[in-house]
């Protein structure tokens, strides 16, 4: 087996902190492992930033409800409070751009 890849964090992440059962876990494998060949494909088209973020940010939000709809109400309540993975918010700017204040 190969190390770890982005997913298996996430995987790992999931089912320690909602306690998911071997078959939920196995359904949301699928669902992630779905989601790296959609993200990989993003990434390896030449769209532009804008549109391949706008891209990712729809097939995150559509396995955040895949994943969703196989928890039970208590495992929903934590995996709603919980950030999506990588959303530490705003983005840096492009570099050999300067911010507003720096100037």
């Amino acid at each position: 087996m190969h190390g770890q890849g982005p997913g298996d964090g996430i995987l790992v992440r999931l089912a320690e902190e909602l306690s998911l059962t071997q078959e939920q876990t196995a359904q949301v494998k699928a669902i992630l492992d779905a989601d790296k060949k959609a993200l990989d494909a993003i990434r390896d088209s030449n769209t532009d930033r804008e549109t391949a973020h706008a891209q990712f940010e729809a097939v995150i939000k559509a396995s955040r409800a895949k994943i969703r709809e196989l928890l039970t109400a208590d495992q929903q309540k934590i995996f709603d409070a919980m950030k999506p993975a990588g959303h530490r918010g705003p983005p840096p700017p492009p570099p050999g751009t300067s911010c507003p204040a720096q100037e």
